[in-house]
């Protein structure tokens, strides 16, 4: 008896050992299953995160993007020989679901705050020649013609891409295949075997948050504006240059370029240049004007200063985070002095911001 009931012990036993066993075992299995996982996911997380392959070169503003508010993005082709064949220039309303286009014309020339001239056609060309910065080049010429910051580009380059890829027609067709549910595949096939001729600062993630929120946008609330008739021909030193009227470009853009958080703060905003480079309180006018701020005065500061600062006197905070985002420096204050401001904001432009003017093309 005590020895049929040692041998069925030993069975029990033996059973308990092996289902021990195998729970170790399936124990450990999905231990390396949830790891394995883990990576993959972690992986597709990098993979999402990480950007195209970007052309050489960068934007100076390109940390103040923001898809849920507002983005200004440069869309533009490159022939093989490094010209502009085409150029548009995409203003996004993320809160207000509104979204702008305005054509820069190949042929057209911009002029610098320092007095020289370039044509949008070889702006690409030029900064890679002589500025190894082609793409900061051609990014800091659009900003001069519109007084906006480029948030982010996408550059369509080689031969792949015909002329008329950025008209109002081909971008409304664009707008149509955003809601296409295979776009995101062609999204993912392009960052896989599309860097050779597709190239953007957006990563894969980024421009999904933004093809999911330019769905939102309806027809007509997408706007092709008419920059034709702004063209005008300027004759300085016996040449000829086509160029922006920039009178006529204002009143055309105020309403597109402002922001309504902005407008709704109504902040004065003050200018102090305290560099040696002028013209730079009068560009950032420009820039101030065109978010939808009104500028109180501009005039040099009575001491040189290294940093930029925006002094928040008035509690205008999105204003003033802004204007900082747009200039791309600097940082935002608020003074502890009791002394009252004739300005909400008041801008006091350091030697940060000459030496970003100074190297934006280099």
């Amino acid at each position: 008896m005590f020895a049929r009931k040692s041998k069925f012990w030993l069975k029990q036993q033996s059973r308990r050992q092996w289902r021990r066993y195998l729970t170790w075992f399936f124990g450990l299995l999905l231990v390396f299953l949830i790891i394995n996982l883990v990576w993959r996911a972690t992986v597709f997380i990098n993979f999402l995160g990480k950007p195209f392959q970007e052309l050489p070169g960068k934007l100076s503003h390109s940390d103040g993007v923001n898809i849920d508010k507002r983005v200004n993005i440069l869309l533009f082709s490159l022939s093989e020989d490094n010209k502009v064949k085409e150029a548009v220039v995409a203003f996004y309303k993320g809160e207000d679901k509104v979204l702008s286009f305005f054509p820069i014309y190949p042929d057209t020339h911009v002029r610098f705050s320092d007095g020289t001239w370039g044509k949008i056609e070889d702006l690409y060309q030029e900064g890679e020649k002589e500025f190894s910065n082609g793409l900061g080049y051609l990014a800091h010429g659009v900003g001069e013609i519109l007084a906006v910051p480029v948030d982010s580009y996408v550059a369509f380059t080689g031969r792949s891409f015909e002329e008329g890829l950025l008209t109002e027609k081909s971008l409304r067709g664009a707008h149509q295949d955003l809601k296409s549910p295979l776009f995101f595949l062609d999204l993912l096939e392009l960052k896989s075997w599309g860097e050779g001729y597709f190239r953007t600062s957006f990563s894969l993630g980024e421009l999904m948050k933004l093809v999911l929120s330019l769905r939102g946008v309806r027809y007509d609330r997408l706007n092709y504006l008419d920059a034709e008739k702004l063209v005008q021909e300027v004759v300085l030193d016996d040449r000829k240059f086509t160029t922006f009227n920039q009178d006529a470009l204002d009143s055309l853009t105020s309403e597109v370029l402002s922001e309504a958080q902005v407008v709704a703060e109504g902040a004065s905003v003050g200018i102090r240049n305290s560099t040696q480079v002028s013209g730079l309180g009068g560009r950032v006018s420009r820039f101030v004007t065109r978010l939808g701020g009104r500028v109180a005065q501009v005039g040099n500061a009575e001491e040189p200063s290294e940093e930029t600062l925006i002094n928040n006197y008035g509690g205008k905070d999105y204003t003033a985070e802004r204007i900082q985002r747009a200039l791309g420096v600097g940082r935002v204050i608020k003074p502890l002095s009791t002394e009252p401001s004739k300005e909400d904001i008041l801008i006091i432009l350091g030697k940060d911001y000459q030496e970003q003017f100074s190297t934006s093309r280099k």
